[in-house]
């Protein structure tokens, strides 16, 4: 019923209220690891229960790389272990459903992980504002139930949109907004009709706005096919529709490589297809539409084949091919764009999706399962490069074994020797003479 997405890159946003403190880990932790700890609460104090905290790490160039994420318990509390030491950033979102108006902004805190040490954190998120209304047709003012609505913010770059959906008679709220400028969008349950896209301003957190809408014009719609190398698509890929002349997009899935893109308003677009099937993502500039019209875009082709990575991974004491191991490439910003599998004789190749501007790229090794009884270290090669077209060797890849878990030696018990009870004598009652 809700969405809030997030594409491509995330960037830095403002600190709302951060506490940190650095106190030294326990001795039962790893000495050479550092830990985050911390609570979610309202400005109030009131701890914030099922808060997801997404971890990223941020790098020299201020870019993100996310982690992983932890949900807040019922008392707000979470943790991450096992972290190096450096620049992280907590995004923390509420996970009150949109039409809720006490959900609270989405909050990012840039926290410093101390080597040997437990960072602290309180991070205190704001209610945010929302805008509520209702959403009729303009014919007798009847009821637009389901419509869809979704509020894009001037000037955000991390492609975020909020969205929800009315309810049976048309009314609508849409909680958790940060303060700024919105374009609004709505169309119908049917994407059959839109309504002109209203502008709004919040300028404070916790206040709401006002705003309806009225069905009044015809929607639009796109058809066509993906295809890579002039084949069609084999697997789903999510595409990116972009209105030029208002900003608006939508994200939508394509099966099959059949494109089917309704409820659309008039406009230029453009469409943001990604990398798939070794074939590099493009952009494509599609016809104008106008209001109420279907135009078909014919075949789109994903043309040019991008760069691939390939070797043999073995065994570092036997040199013997390792089948089964997990290969994953990641861009410059450690988002995985592929894992693969070593084949029988312990090859691979990786890749074909990434632009040559993500380089350099890293890869990951890991031998998730023991293989003929024998457990391996992971391994990562970082300061790799693709090119477009080309496949670049690395040759042999050797794995190290794990090794053996060293054995507690067992110390027999030492005997004792029961002490010999000593006789204890009864001292009888002395009579005395007056």
């Amino acid at each position: 019923m809700t969405a809030r997405r997030t594409i491509t890159r995330f960037l830095l946003a403002s600190v709302l209220s951060l506490t940190v403190l650095s106190v030294p880990i326990t001795a039962s932790a790893a000495t050479d690891e550092s830990s985050i700890t911390g609570v979610a609460a309202d400005t109030d104090g009131t701890r914030l229960p099922q808060v997801d905290v997404r971890l990223f790490s941020v790098g020299s160039d201020g870019s993100w790389a996310y982690r992983t994420k932890v949900t807040t318990s019922s008392t707000g509390a979470f943790t991450f272990d096992d972290l190096t030491a450096g620049r992280y950033v907590l995004q923390l979102v509420d996970q009150r459903p949109t039409w809720d108006t006490s959900k609270h902004v989405t909050t990012d805190v840039e926290v410093t992980a101390v080597a040997h040490a437990t960072t602290k954190v309180t991070a205190l998120m704001k209610r945010g504002a929302w805008l509520y209304g209702k959403v009729t047709y303009s014919t007798k003012k009847r009821k637009a139930g389901q419509a869809s609505l979704r509020a894009v913010r001037d000037g955000d770059t991390t492609g975020t949109v909020y969205a929800v959906t009315a309810d049976s008679s048309g009314r609508y709220a849409m909680a958790g907004l940060p303060t700024g400028s919105y374009t609004v969008f709505v169309d119908d349950a049917r994407r059959a009709y839109t309504a002109k896209p209203k502008r709004v301003t919040l300028k404070t957190l916790g206040d709401p706005a006002g705003v309806s809408f009225s069905m009044t014009t015809k929607a639009s719609r796109f058809t066509g096919r993906i295809r890579a190398g002039g084949l069609t698509l084999a697997d789903p890929a999510w595409v990116t529709l972009v209105n030029v002349s208002t900003g608006q997009f939508w994200v939508s899935e394509v099966t099959a490589g059949v494109v089917d893109l309704r409820g659309l308003t008039a406009g230029r677009y453009t469409l943001q297809v990604p990398g798939v099937d070794r074939y590099l993502g493009r952009t494509f500039t599609l016809p104008t539409l106008k209001a109420g019209k279907t135009v078909s875009v014919g075949s789109l082709d994903l043309t040019q084949q991008g760069g691939v990575l390939t070797g043999t991974v073995v065994d570092a004491t036997s040199g013997k091919p390792l089948p089964g191991v997990s290969v994953t490439i990641k861009d410059k910003y450690s988002h995985p764009f592929e894992t693969v599998q070593t084949d029988r004789y312990g090859r691979f190749d990786v890749g074909g999706s990434i632009p040559d501007g993500d380089n350099p790229v890293t890869l990951v090794i890991e031998a998730r399962n023991p293989i003929d009884d024998t457990q391996y270290l992971s391994r990562t090669i970082t300061d790799l490069h693709v090119d477009a077209g080309l496949s670049s060797p690395l040759g042999t890849v050797a794995l190290q074994r794990r090794p053996a878990p060293t054995p507690t030696p067992t110390t027999s018990p030492t005997a004792t020797s029961t002490p010999t009870p000593k006789p204890t004598s009864t001292a009888s009652a002395a009579s005395v003479s007056p």
